[in-house]
């Protein structure tokens, strides 16, 4: 990874691209990146009203990244999330697509003062289960699965 990344909120779309992308806004809502290439698939923000039976405390559309920066008490970013995104652009559903940046080594600053995850959530089927899905950004800059909790030695990084 080259480049200077200034205060804000970044995401690796994966797929081995190392320049991460900025998240629109200030620790609001964001529709960038519109995808996140997996080894399970592509997330990605729907289009328009989610699919009869969803809903969420936003309304009823897709809404993209939420995410907050400065609530800690060294100014890192305590979550970022999506509500409700797809897979490999389907009406299916997955739910609560979330980074974590509570385990060692998933909080990522980048140069500049820029921030982001090195590891993701997510339920895949929220209607049937609700066994969470992990992704960590490898060294690749790919998104592998992982081990719940995506800890720092669940995979290379």
């Amino acid at each position: 990874m080259t480049g200077s990344y200034p205060l804000g909120m970044y995401l690796f779309t994966g797929n081995g691209n190392t320049t991460p992308v900025r998240l629109a806004g200030n620790g609001g809502f964001s529709a960038v990146p519109a995808v996140i290439h997996t080894s399970v698939g592509d997330i990605m923000v729907g289009n328009g009203p989610l699919p009869p039976g969803y809903g969420n405390s936003f309304g009823n559309k897709y809404t993209g990244w939420y995410y907050w920066l400065g609530d800690s008490v060294d100014g890192h970013p305590l979550s970022l999330g999506m509500p409700e995104a797809n897979l490999n652009n389907t009406s299916t559903v997955i739910e609560n697509v979330d980074g974590d940046f509570l385990a060692a080594g998933n909080l990522w600053i980048l140069p500049g003062g820029g921030y982001t995850t090195r590891c993701l959530s997510f339920l895949p089927n929220p209607t049937k289960s609700l066994q969470l899905q992990w992704l960590r950004l490898d060294s690749a800059a790919d998104w592998v699965p992982a081990s719940p909790g995506c800890t720092e030695n669940s995979g290379t990084s």
